[in-house]
């Protein structure tokens, strides 16, 4: 009997040992001022960054950060860590409009950028650009991809890109299939109540993984690990979750909660405040790399308020920190 539990003991501090380490960092990309609730001294050509949410800033498979910039025409480029690499102007005049800032995708090399702005009368316009600001594409109204355009990048070879629709395109805009599916290159994975499951291509179930709570799939690296959102465990904070192609747990970190309530008004406010919408966003770089992305415009106005305050545009970066 001793022998017995010491084997299992032993297991358990193996398998203990193994699990890696996920730590979420702040990355702040832009500092500003502010006066009476408003910012000031903004340069002309900078975004006006309670405007930026995930429908402008992406990142591609080394990390790079990128923001659609169309106050000036432009994609401002960051290194993982934050840091200002370049301004690539785009060879074309775009415009933007009130709240209408347009969209960006990226390429896993970042040698394609997938851009939706707007024409000088407000129309939607689309573009493929190079890394230089190059048209190399333009699309009309009459290309099918036109209402689907790319706003996600999947880690597969090759790699492909997914719309609304669940329609499914390569970098090159042909359409593969109308049914999306997180895969990797085993099988698909979807979500039935609190379970994981993992089938074939041609639906024959590998296996299933049962949890303790509710969860969503952000996406699957290129290494065949699968990234969660939500709680799997109980007595679990909202986390991210790092899960390998068994649907075994190899990494779990708190979501940051940058807005906690400092005041029972901002308490009331959030509890009166009603969106359809999402307040945090994911995007996965093919390596690993999470970052978290906030919809700034989201936040009830005493939050805001407080945002503004700290007069900084900050992500998350959810990476590996060893074992």
């Amino acid at each position: 009997m001793k022998c017995i539990l010491f084997i299992i003991f032993s297991v358990f501090l193996t398998s203990s040992a193994l699990a890696e380490k996920m730590n979420a960092k702040k990355i702040t990309l832009a500092y500003f001022e502010t006066k009476n609730n408003s910012i000031i001294n903004l340069p002309k050509t900078s975004p006006y960054w309670p405007e930026i949410d995930y429908h402008l800033l992406t990142v591609d498979d080394a990390g790079n950060i990128y923001i659609l910039n169309l106050w000036n025409n432009e994609i401002i480029v960051y290194d993982g860590n934050g840091k200002f690499h370049k301004s690539i102007r785009l060879k074309t005049k775009l415009h933007r409009f009130k709240h209408r800032n347009g969209e960006l995708e990226v390429s896993g090399d970042g040698k394609k950028l997938f851009v939706t702005g707007y024409d000088q009368s407000g129309t939607i316009i689309q573009f493929i650009f190079d890394k230089n600001g190059n048209i190399i594409r333009k699309l009309s109204k009459n290309d099918e991809i036109v209402w689907n355009f790319p706003n996600e990048r999947l880690c597969n070879e090759p790699y492909f890109l997914s719309r609304k629709g669940r329609l499914v395109y390569d970098e090159n805009l042909q359409l593969i299939k109308k049914k999306y599916l997180f895969c990797d290159t085993e099988g698909e994975y979807s979500i039935k109540g609190k379970a994981l499951i993992k089938s074939t291509k041609n639906e024959k179930k590998l296996w299933q993984k049962n949890f303790d709570g509710n969860f969503v799939i952000i996406g699957v690296d290129k290494n065949n690990y699968i990234y969660i959102e939500g709680r799997l465990r109980k007595g679990d904070p909202n986390s991210l979750y790092k899960v390998d192609s068994k649907g075994e747990i190899i990494a779990q970190a708190p979501i940051p909660n940058p807005f906690p309530f400092l005041t029972n008004e901002e308490k009331e406010e959030w509890e009166m405040h009603s969106s359809d919408d999402y307040f945090s966003f994911y995007e996965l770089s093919c390596n690993g790399d999470i970052y978290v992305i906030h919809s700034l415009d989201e936040l009830p106005q005493r939050t805001f308020q407080r945002w503004l305050k700290g007069g900084e545009y900050f992500i998350y970066k959810f990476e590996m920190g060893g074992k």
